[in-house]
């Protein structure tokens, strides 16, 4: 057995005691694994755990969006015209959030 006189100030202290942290886990309520702390998922089994952040989703509503004055809504650029000289557009074939979308014919 070994022993120190003047390790940390105290005479006798015993190294032959090995110090072990008890950190108490969370178990997998699907395979009574253990869990760190912080996982959202089980590490054995995969099964999802909850939280205390956990809240339902929630959809929202979509922003309004204008109605077309026509059911023919031209959108940018009316059919007939003539772009660069050289597309003449034919009609809008949709339109998204990035832009929208034209049939052309050689002008």
């Amino acid at each position: 057995m070994a022993r120190a006189s003047a390790v940390q100030g105290r005479p006798g202290y015993r190294f032959d005691r090995p110090v072990i942290e008890c950190v108490s886990m969370a178990r997998c309520p699907s395979c009574s694994a253990e869990i760190p702390e912080l996982s959202r998922f089980c590490l054995a089994c995969g099964a999802a755990l909850g939280s205390a952040s956990e809240a339902p989703t929630v959809t929202m509503r979509p922003p309004n969006t204008p109605v077309p004055s026509s059911p023919l809504d031209e959108g940018r650029f009316p059919p007939g015209m003539v772009l660069a000289e050289r597309y003449r557009i034919t009609g809008r074939l949709g339109q998204g959030g990035m832009g929208e979308v034209y049939r052309t014919a050689p002008g």
